[in-house]
């Protein structure tokens, strides 16, 4: 209602009138039109407020009772008010005309976000207050009868509005079921009929097409029965559908089609189309989408206290629900603005709520052991051996060994040499205490290569004697069991571990499975090379994607668990597989597996936890990272991933605990303030989460941190510290086309000059052109590239670069709506209406081409708006 659609520049409040109503109201502007009139906005004179006055379409022989029935109704629901509905003001006739003045809400409709999976956060929000705002009509008697997300609006705040109570049919208190006999909507001559097997007749399409959007309506006003409040559920069933899922479960190429749909069959379950939904999603939405009104969710009470129960909200205690403000997460992550705020105090706050001050045990941060030799195979020999005695020292007790990629601010840290020469190893270890820059100890040995095995233990054993006289309760090391007789095949697998370890993804890689072939060459029977060569494989899929990789981890692993089924590691890398292949629960089988050979594997506990979670047995996945954590309080990792678990379940209040034990044990982990701010920010402390940021900040500026913390100044309007920190951005990392292209778009809207706005776009095509040449399908990238290139005055290339985007993803609305725009500034009008149909069909807004300033002479097209008309008429998606 409240969109503007018209080309018209919008005038001042008080100019541009051209006509008075009642002799208080001065109409200003058309700001919308529809099947059932239009919209207009105002100036009321006597009460000094903008509002919107829908001047209704009331015709044929049975206009005099609709209009009667209209004032009825509008000022039956002026009676609901509810900060999710909005607000009727008056209902009145003047030269035969009902006109009704509402609340002018600024706001775009929910249906300009849809089109893909929205964050479980902001679903959980719409769709708690949507609920609210229903069931406050309800208790009034009232039904909406044709919701639907374009009668959704969204504030500059994130909460929704709905639109059109007015319309809406007002219910009487009735005894017992409703009356037959009733007309379903405004006409009491439409009652369409369906034939065998739920096919609609188009004499019947045409009529619902008249009665409400065909595709939100409930298989009983298909039918023809009365409206009631289940209704209402099913089209907010379909709504949030669409939310979770980014599809309409029901919608067709044609409305006769889709009201088959809606009348017959039943849609696939949200986890099917977007596998990252918690699973008791699916009952909750399939509930509310029955045919049969008596098996639905009954109602819009019912559906707020099962989402409660799906996707609880935290308690918050500091605001009421329609006053939560949730900001965007990117991931879990959210960027702020940083405020000067003490940190003192945020920690002494913070330890009054978590308990005791500091980590329990002294975090030990492993570096990359150096070669002291020049020879290629000792570096990758040295950086084996790193892992080997980093991941024996990790089984102590007492301190908590940490990789050095996890960059958590240990204090302390374990540095070493390695020097081979003729048969001779020496290895140098020593114990450094970061914060006061003191060597606290050193270690040792040296020996034959022949003696390999015995000088790790060695190693080993000094330095957990070493780390014993430091630090408390640290035990002994325990001599490893030999996992090959033959020292050679070992050092080809340490050779073979330290490329694994190595950024130069496929080539090192492969350089890994021939050394771990050449170490199964000396002894066929190494059961570690062969998982080596297996978690090789799985590494060669992640880093390329081709399938056979994939196929061939498992391959590998299968094949040695028949030789050595009580291989731990095999069991692990076969979890590691299916997990990632989307083979969950026989990922649970192998986990459990390796985890009843060796029980005290952390991580193993952790990687069955997430894949009991994949399969939806949330209660187990919650016990084993309990688990997990039980086995190793002390690591940050555990109760990091307990804190990630707890978000994607909405406990947003058991997050936020769990990763304040992050950065109690981890005080110096930039990746826990962060986590820490999303989750303060959630449940709006926001003083609190500001500082957390500025921590986060301060221990490890990122890159994709000021990206977002500019994104969040341009929604509050900020420019200026917007494009700031957009700088900031790049001066970390010039990489990302996207901070370019933000950073130019923000720039015309600081109408700074147009030179530098050319030249910033230009970077970002020159990122993308980079990107596109090690990935040329990358859609993402085409599309940017497509939208910059247009910007430099450059359509050639912009529509060579969205036609591959086109061929590749022909059915999305975002490239369909990039491929016009293309086409149009290519001087290819024709293509451009044809794109702009295509693209209306699969769910954009017309409101897209209407905001873009430069396609003006392509909105003013006749053609265009015909289409932009058709479509309105076939689906009401600007019914007012």
């Amino acid at each position: 209602m409240n969109d503007a659609r018209s080309s018209k520049p919008k005038n001042s409040t008080r100019e541009g009138a051209y006509q008075l109503l009642q002799g208080r109201y001065e109409v200003c502007e058309q700001i919308g039109v529809g099947g059932m009139g239009e919209v207009f906005r105002a100036w009321d004179r006597t009460l000094k407020r903008d509002v919107a006055i829908k001047r209704m379409k009331v015709v044929g022989p049975a206009a005099e009772t609709q209009r009667t029935q209209l004032l009825e109704e509008g000022r039956a629901a002026s009676a609901v008010n509810h900060p999710g509905i909005v607000h009727i003001y008056d209902v009145f006739e003047e030269d035969d005309t009902t006109y009704l003045v509402e609340e002018l809400v600024k706001g775009v409709s929910l249906r300009t976000r849809l089109g893909a999976p929205l964050p479980l956060s902001e679903f959980k929000l719409i769709a708690t207050e949507c609920a609210e705002a229903l069931a406050a009509a309800s208790n009034k008697g009232i039904v909406h009868c044709d919701l639907k997300p374009d009668n959704i609006l969204l504030t500059a705040d994130h909460h929704p509005r709905i639109l059109d109570f007015g319309i809406a049919r007002h219910l009487q208190e009735r005894v017992g079921p409703p009356d037959p006999t009733v007309a379903m909507d405004e006409s009491t001559d439409v009652t369409p009929e369906t034939k065998a097997g739920g096919q609609v007749s188009e004499e019947a399409a045409e009529k619902v097409s008249l009665t409400g959007t065909p595709a939100y309506l409930s298989p009983e006003r298909i039918a023809g029965q009365p409206a009631d409040g289940r209704a209402d559920v099913f089209a907010l069933g379909i709504i949030f559908y669409e939310m979770l899922t980014g599809r309409h479960p029901f919608r067709r190429k044609t409305t006769r089609d889709t009201l088959a749909a809606v009348v017959a069959e039943a849609p696939s379950a949200p986890t099917e189309i977007n596998p990252e939904l918690p699973p008791a999603i699916d009952p909750f939405v399939m509930a509310m989408l029955e045919k049969d009104p008596n098996e639905r969710l009954g109602t819009p009470r019912e559906v707020l206290e099962q989402l409660a129960v799906v996707l609880p909200f935290p308690k918050v205690d500091s605001a009421p629900p329609m006053k939560r403000r949730v900001l965007s997460v990117v991931g879990f992550l959210v960027a702020i603005l940083v405020l000067s705020f003490s940190a003192t105090m945020l920690r002494e706050r913070w330890q009054r709520q978590s308990g005791p001050e500091g980590p329990t045990v002294p975090y030990i941060m492993v570096q990359p052991f150096d070669s002291l030799t020049d020879e290629t195979q000792d570096a990758y020999f040295a950086r084996g051996m790193t892992e080997v005695i980093q991941a024996r020292l990790a089984r102590l007790d007492g301190v908590q060994v940490v990789d050095s990629k996890a960059d958590v601010g240990a204090r302390y840290t374990l540095e070493g040499s390695l020097q081979r020469s003729d048969d001779e190893l020496r290895i140098t270890c020593k114990l450094m205490d970061r914060q006061r820059d003191v060597n606290l100890a050193g270690v040792l040995v040296e020996g034959q290569v022949t003696r390999l095995f015995a000088l790790q233990d060695e190693l080993t054993a000094k330095l957990a004697a070493k780390l014993a006289e430091w630090f408390d309760d640290v035990g002994q090391v325990e001599p490893a069991a030999r996992p090959t007789a033959d020292v050679t095949a070992y050092d080809y697998y340490l050779q073979a571990r330290g490329y694994l370890q190595s950024p130069g993804g496929e080539s090192d890689l492969l350089i890994a499975v021939d050394l771990f072939n050449k170490a199964l060459d000396l002894d066929s029977g190494f059961v570690l090379a062969r998982a080596g060569t297996g978690e090789a494989y799985w590494a060669l899929y992640l880093d390329t994607k081709e399938a056979d990789w994939a196929q061939q981890a498992e391959e590998i692993a299968l094949e040695t668990l028949e030789s050595a089924p009580d291989a731990a590691e095999v069991h692990k890398l076969l979890g590691t597989v299916y997990r990632g292949t989307g083979e969950s629960e026989r990922a649970v089988s192998a986990l459990r597996r390796a985890l009843s050979i060796n029980p005290r594997d952390a991580e193993s506990i952790r990687m069955l936890a997430w894949a009991l979670y994949d399969t939806g047995e949330t209660e187990e996945a919650e016990q084993a990272f309990l688990d997990a954590i039980a086995l190793r309080p002390s690591d940050w990792g555990g109760h990091s991933h307990l804190g990630t678990f707890y978000y994607y379940q909405q406990r947003i209040d058991e997050a936020r605990l769990a990763f304040l034990k992050v950065v109690e044990l981890t005080p110096d982990n930039a990746r826990g303030y962060r986590n820490l701010a999303g989750m303060l920010q959630l449940l709006g402390q926001i003083p609190e989460a500001l500082a957390a940021y500025e921590r986060s900040l301060a221990l490890a500026p990122d890159y994709r941190t000021y990206s977002n913390l500019a994104r969040l100044y341009t929604q509050r309007d900020e420019l200026e510290k917007a494009a700031g920190a957009y700088e900031k951005a790049l001066a970390i990392n010039d990489s990302d086309p996207r901070v370019w292209g933000n950073l130019a778009s923000l720039s015309y809207r600081l109408d700074r000059e147009q030179a530098y706005q050319d030249s910033l776009y230009r970077r970002a095509v020159e990122k993308v052109e980079g990107i596109l040449a090690v990935n040329p399908n990358n859609t993402d990238m085409l599309l940017l590239g497509g939208q910059y290139n247009i910007r430099i005055d450059e359509p050639a290339r912009a529509t060579e670069l969205i036609e591959r985007a086109l061929a590749l993803s022909p059915d999305k609305p975002e490239v369909l709506f990039q491929a016009s725009c293309a086409y149009e500034f290519g001087e290819d009008r024709p293509t451009a209406l044809s794109l702009v149909r295509r693209a209306i069909e699969a769910g954009c807004s017309p409101d897209l081409w209407y905001e873009q300033p430069a396609l003006e002479e392509l909105v003013n097209d006749p053609a265009f708006q015909l289409i932009v008309e058709q479509s309105s008429r076939e689906t009401n998606a600007t019914d007012p």
